[in-house]
């Protein structure tokens, strides 16, 4: 069984949240692990590895999975056709986060978990992932070579916050299951940013293995929320700042992408103001 749709990001817009939302839904079936990366990163493991994924769904669920780094073509290409020639029918979401914010999320992000002796305004400059994972007009345009429009569903991240019942009900929608259901925890965001907390680096590194192999997949739920409760701790607070002139430095860097992803948008999807 292959996919009925895919979350393709962006990374630090909402997206483990959403992922959470879908999961719940008695009609769709999210494959575990939530991003295995498979176009990206483990396409030589061959599709039946990754069919094997949605192995566990019931008979009548819409599979789906949300892998962050699908939506950086620059830095992964051959996504989009390696998602189409496989799945060439599959429904992509793609959820967008105001631009500046998402890339103070990110670099607080890769920064809790590996130092980094750049600033931020040094680092979002000289480390592609960042600018280029906020070209979104560039990774739509990407993803409308081989699908179609009605095929690509846009979201906003304020909206996910601010409007959820609504941007929820839209999603189900889009996706052909009841758009009537409401989560139980409709009220809670997950994984929120200044809530972190983090595993100490080698501990973190055990885990990446272990994930990989799938062993953590074995392991009771029980056992794993005690693992966590001894190893996790606080992340500090957030120090990042994002001063005014890197601030117009990215919306200069961004701005002929943001103007093309208006024409895909269309005028009416907000975009902060920025196009």
């Amino acid at each position: 069984m292959l996919p009925g749709f895919i979350l393709i990001g962006a990374m630090k817009s909402g997206t483990t949240s959403l992922s959470a939302y879908l999961w719940e839904h008695p009609d769709i079936f999210f494959c575990k692990p939530r991003e295995p990366r498979f176009f990206s990163d483990h396409y030589d493991d061959g599709l039946a590895a990754y069919e094997r994924l949605f192995d566990d769904a019931l008979p009548g669920q819409v599979c789906g999975e949300g892998s962050t780094n699908y939506s950086v073509a620059a830095l992964h290409p051959g996504v989009p056709e390696r998602i189409a020639a496989a799945c060439p029918d599959v429904k992509i979401l793609y959820l967008l986060r105001e631009p500046v914010a998402r890339i103070r999320s990110l670099y607080q992000h890769r920064l809790d978990r590996k130092p980094d002796l750049r600033s931020i305004d040094q680092a979002v400059f000289e480390q592609p992932i960042y600018l280029e994972s906020a070209r979104y007009g560039a990774q739509l345009d990407a993803y409308l070579d081989h699908f179609d429009r009605d095929q690509v569903l846009v979201l906003s991240s304020d909206r996910l916050r601010e409007d959820r019942s609504s941007l929820l009900a839209e999603v189900y929608g889009f996706l052909g299951v009841d758009p009537g259901f409401t989560p139980a925890d409709l009220d809670e965001m997950h994984n929120p940013g200044d809530a972190h907390r983090r595993m100490p680096g080698p501990l973190a590194a055990v885990r990446g293995t272990l994930a990989r192999t799938q062993v953590l997949e074995r392991i009771p739920v029980s056992a794993k929320h005690t693992l966590r409760s001894w190893t996790m701790r606080p992340q500090r607070p957030t120090q990042t700042e994002v001063s005014p002139e890197l601030r117009e430095r990215i919306h200069e860097a961004l701005h002929p992408d943001l103007q093309r992803l208006r024409t895909i948008v269309g005028p009416s999807f907000d975009l902060w103001g920025l196009a």
